[in-house]
Order: C-alpha cells, then sequence, then structure tokens
C-alpha cells in the first residue's frame, strides 16, 4: 500500500497577504494555490513558494512551487512534483530543452535516480 498525504504546507514568501498555510490534499493545495496565483505576476516571472508533503511512512517532499498568474497556467502541484521527479531521475526531458542540454543537465544531477522513482511508486500524489 502507498503511503498518503498528511500534510501540505506553503509558504508564500513573496506574497505577505498570504500566511503559511497547511491542508490535508492535493486538492485543497490547488485551491490554495489558485487562490494565490491571482497575486503572481501577470505576464512575466513566478512566485517562488515553498511547500513540504507529508506522507504517512513519516517521509516528506520538500520543493519550490513557480507560482504564475491563474490567466498563464491552472496550478497542479501533484504534476509539478511528479515532474519534477521525472525530470531528475532522466526518465523525462523538460520542453524547450535539446536533447543535448538535457544530458548535460543530467550529469549535474546527484540525486539518486532509483530512489526518485521508488518513491514516485511508493508514494501517493493524487
Amino acid at each position: 500500500m502507498n503511503a498518503k498525504i498528511t500534510e501540505i504546507s506553503f509558504d508564500f514568501s513573496e506574497n505577505k497577504d498570504l500566511n503559511c498555510k497547511t491542508v490535508q490534499s492535493m486538492k485543497e493545495a490547488n485551491k490554495m494555490l489558485f487562490l494565490a496565483s491571482f497575486h503572481a505576476p501577470r505576464i512575466v516571472g513566478h512566485n517562488a513558494t515553498d511547500f513540504t508533503v507529508k506522507f504517512s511512512d513519516g517521509t516528506s517532499w520538500k520543493g519550490q512551487y513557480e507560482l504564475v498568474h491563474v490567466s498563464r497556467e491552472l496550478p497542479n502541484l501533484a504534476r509539478y512534483v511528479r515532474n519534477h521527479i521525472l525530470i531528475r531521475s532522466g526518465s523525462m526531458k523538460p520542453e524547450g530543452m535539446t536533447c543535448e542540454q538535457y544530458s548535460e543537465f543530467m550529469d549535474g544531477i546527484n540525486d539518486d535516480k532509483q530512489e526518485m522513482m521508488r518513491f514516485l511508486a511508493t508514494h501517493d500524489l493524487y
């Protein structure tokens, strides 16, 4: 049985009107990011938003979500975490990167690629 999400916390450091918020599901997290995205840059750039996802097996995933205005993209934290793991494990080349650029990027990654894929396989993000 896969580990389930027990808590997701955010630190909206670039928006002082939004305090650190905690929710219990990805659905709630996406709703929180959706509301915060109205305060993000409309045209260029993003608001860096630190987050921590805690799981029932005691593990956690920390990252930084690049929050853009809702008119540019609907927020989806699970997709963001999943894609981050796939990219850093060597399983998915990011759009806009050539194969050569991705190969060079991967040469600089010190993450345990198998462990990242195991994490993805044993933790429910949705």
